[in-house]
């Protein structure tokens, strides 16, 4: 049986790619453009749910359970924050661009597409932190200097975006970076 790897995502706005691009550019200008692989930020999204391997036929059911867990759901308002990374500032491995706005219709959104798809992929240990990855560090050791680059950034004036649908999303594993192909779009309620 065919898999396919899958996830569900949000689309970004060409604004956002833009702020996204600039934050990208001051890290390249402030640090050693070597110690990290940046995200293609034609290719950026916000990552909802993340299903991975999946068999392809089952791909028809998730479309369905998608569809019940956008029902009534409006469309709603999301920006862009500051920068951070992940684990966390003392110990960055990944340097991401914060979300914020309606920050709980987006958890409804992600807590509802999380249950309806809890019998396609497991479940996720830890809470939802919605972010956009703007880098993977690749040469560690370097902390402190990348730490300090992140709590010196300028203030980012935020990029604004409307969301209005779900995406499911496959994603193949290449050399020169991963290659997104959109499978099912859903549309949210207007507001």
């Amino acid at each position: 049986m065919t898999q396919v790897r899958l996830f569900l995502a949000l689309e970004l706005s060409p604004e956002v790619k833009t702020l996204l691009e600039e934050q990208q550019l001051y890290l390249k200008h402030r640090l050693e453009p070597t110690w990290f692989r940046f995200a293609d930020s034609s290719s950026l999204h916000l990552t909802l749910v993340f299903l991975g391997q999946v068999s392809e036929n089952k791909v028809a059911g998730i479309k369905q359970a998608i569809s019940f867990a956008c029902r009534r759901l409006s469309t709603f308002s999301l920006s862009t924050g500051q920068l951070g990374a992940f684990p966390s500032l003392q110990r960055p491995s990944i340097i991401w661009t914060g979300i914020d706005g309606e920050l709980e219709a987006l958890k409804t959104l992600q807590t509802r597409l999380s249950q309806q798809l809890s019998g396609f992929a497991p479940q996720e240990d830890r809470a939802y932190h919605p972010h956009l990855t703007l880098a993977r560090i690749k040469q560690f050791g370097k902390n402190e200097s990348i730490s300090n680059a992140i709590m010196a950034a300028p203030t980012f004036k935020p990029a604004n975006w409307q969301i209005d649908r779900v995406q499911l999303m496959s994603s193949l594993l290449k050399p020169e970076g991963s290659q997104y192909q959109v499978l099912h779009s859903e549309t949210l309620i207007p507001d």
